[in-house]
């Protein structure tokens, strides 16, 4: 429900602290980074900090102390290195937000994407919207993470990989998938609007706490 509060937020009064969540969130995280600049981190909120693993605890608290994370390692789907700013969140939060004053502006980032619990076809939509909206018009790389229970139906002989690759392959940009972040037990954290380096199948960070330009 955190669309519902967009357009009341004081942006220009907000204190530069932590913001921390993931989910629902990245409709709030969108629009700090376009109005307030961070800290901001895609990670596990309060409630379910004791729900992930004791290396995900780890990393949020490195990444807290502005001190050096270990790569994130997932499978190449297109090869290649990128570099830039990180930007994404929930694939169906960043769909909902197309057309509206909060789209997110993917241009010349690095663009994360996660979801839970829609199947094959919906992730496929909200890709397209995404598209058709220009979101991922100048992306430098895209980075997966976890569509936990995304699944194709049974009799299908197509896979979630086969609609991503389908989809996100055209834009010629390394394309690595399978990264320990999302609605997972292994959530995690990633600074969000932070300068990043995609690349061999990895995707790591500057131990600075800064927002890239």
């Amino acid at each position: 429900g955190l669309t519902r509060i967009l357009d009341r937020l004081p942006y220009a009064d907000m204190p530069a602290r932590p913001v921390i969540g993931f989910s629902d969130v990245t409709a709030l995280l969108v629009a700090l980074h376009a109005h307030r600049g961070g800290p901001l981190i895609h990670g596990p909120v309060l409630h379910s900090l004791h729900e992930v693993t004791d290396t995900a605890r780890r990393h949020l608290a490195l990444l807290l102390k502005g001190q050096q994370t270990e790569p994130l390692r997932g499978h190449a789907l297109c090869g290649g290195q990128a570099s830039g700013p990180l930007v994404g969140g929930n694939l169906t939060v960043l769909a909902a937000l197309c057309g509206t004053p909060w789209q997110l502006d993917a241009h010349g980032s690095i663009l994360f994407l996660e979801d839970v619990g829609e199947p094959a076809y919906r992730i496929d939509r909200s890709i397209q919207q995404l598209k058709s909206a220009g979101v991922l018009d100048g992306v430098k790389g895209i980075a997966l993470g976890s569509f936990a229970d995304c699944n194709s139906p049974a009799s299908a002989s197509w896979t979630l990989t086969d609609v991503l690759l389908e989809a996100l392959e055209p834009y010629g940009v390394p394309l690595v998938a399978e990264l320990p972040f999302g609605h997972i037990a292994n959530n995690h954290a990633l600074p969000y609007g932070v300068t990043a380096n995609l690349e061999d199948a990895t995707l790591v960070w500057n131990p600075r706490t800064e927002e890239a330009p």
